[in-house]
């Protein structure tokens, strides 16, 4: 299977959920229905450099990390 197919598959996906915890790239976030609890995971690598923007890095993010779940868990 080519990485498009996969591709138009998972954002299939991403489009049908509902009511969820969605963690997943800022091009399928944007795809994702409103009714989610969204948090935007970018790849670690990009053409051979390690980004440094991650959102769970340090402390910082671990706080963010847990807002995110515990916002999820509370719209329950």
């Amino acid at each position: 299977m080519s990485e498009e197919v996969e591709e138009k598959e998972w954002l299939e996906i991403v489009k049908n959920t509902h009511k969820a915890l969605v963690f997943v790239d800022d091009v399928a976030l944007s795809q994702a229905p409103a009714d989610n609890t969204k948090v935007t995971i970018s790849a670690p690598f990009f053409e051979g450099v390690v980004a440094t923007h991650l959102p769970f890095m340090g402390e910082k993010g671990a706080d963010y990390l847990l807002e995110k779940v515990q916002g999820y868990y509370r719209s329950l």
